[in-house]
């Protein structure tokens, strides 16, 4: 059985650090704790979206999603956002594109976007 995106937030150093996770909206979702390298910085108090798929895509879950993990303090880093209008929606709601990969033969490959965790916690 699945933890609920706040359960698996809720002891942040404890294992696992990715899992798939329920929260209202998806069918897929799939994130990681702990830390992330993110233009020459490690962030650490932040939560990885790795793989994401809303129920029904356009009814407002990743901006619920993104609320929800604001509000716990954490950063956010999503990778891989491949698709325009997800990159388009990610900028709207203050996501920058980042550098994740240490290896700058991989870094054409993908298409990373950062938050920071919010400065009034």
């Amino acid at each position: 059985m699945l933890p609920t995106l706040e359960e698996f937030v809720a002891d942040f150093k404890k294992r696992p650090w990715n899992s798939y996770v329920k929260f209202p909206g998806f069918s897929d979702l799939y994130v990681r704790k702990g830390q992330v390298y993110i233009n020459g910085e490690w962030c650490y108090n932040t939560l990885t979206i790795a793989n994401v798929q809303a129920s029904k895509p356009g009814t407002g879950a990743f901006s619920n999603l993104v609320k929800q993990i604001r509000s716990w303090g954490m950063g956010i880093h999503v990778e891989n956002a491949t698709a325009p209008k997800f990159d388009l929606k990610l900028k709207h709601l203050g996501f920058e594109r980042c550098n994740v990969p240490r290896d700058p033969r991989h870094a054409a490959l993908c298409i990373h976007f950062y938050l920071p965790e919010p400065e009034n916690k």
